[in-house]
């Protein structure tokens, strides 16, 4: 049960590192293409429907923002949040935060050191909660299954110890009514075999 817990913690947590994998790639594919672009969505069509990709893929959102604080893409229109601010800034290069359902992304589009935009994508974490439910529900039908074995096997164990007492009781009671010429198998346990 303990083994079945602690993989199961694993599992989520390794999905979850996964996802922060997958979701940082598609963001440094974004940010390359958008320095290609000059931070403008204007012309390139494929790149359009990349970040659309990405918000669906994910099933969370993909928000772009230029030097002057101008949202240039946003597939959820939100009010612009202090992480975001800070990496603007170049306080700092890239914030990953898990919160509400969701985990989120923020990451500088720099040209050299010049700070081009932002680019943040946040991707849903629900699927990490199915995961985890099953998990658990196959947690606690292996920890049923093993309890099953271990009263099974107490019940085969405690049958076969007690059809040894009850073959000497027998013995015991024919001797009692007189018949002493009767001989009292030995088998079994040593125990048995003692008595």
């Amino acid at each position: 049960l303990v083994y079945s817990l602690m993989s199961s913690r694993l599992y989520v947590q390794r999905y979850q590192e996964q996802l922060e994998k997958n979701v940082m790639a598609q963001a440094e594919y974004l940010k390359n293409n958008l320095l290609e672009n000059h931070m403008t969505l204007d012309d390139p069509q494929d790149l359009n429907l990349r970040i659309e990709g990405v918000a669906t893929t994910f099933y969370g959102r993909v928000l772009v923002i230029n030097r002057e604080y101008r949202v240039i893409k946003d597939e959820n229109a939100q009010i612009v949040n202090p992480d975001i601010m800070a990496v603007m800034r170049g306080q700092a290069s890239e914030k990953i935060s898990k919160k509400d359902g969701y985990l989120e992304y923020i990451t500088a589009v720099k040209q050299e050191q010049d700070v081009q935009g932002v680019l943040v994508i946040q991707a849903s974490t629900d699927s990490l909660k199915v995961i985890e439910r099953r998990v658990e529900r196959r947690n606690w039908l292996s920890f049923a299954l093993i309890m099953a074995i271990c009263i099974g096997a107490a019940w085969a164990i405690g049958k076969a110890s007690s059809r040894g007492i009850k073959r000497i009781n027998q013995q015991m009671e024919s001797a009692g009514e007189g018949q002493l010429e009767t001989q009292i198998p030995v088998r079994g346990f040593k125990e048995f075999k003692q008595l």
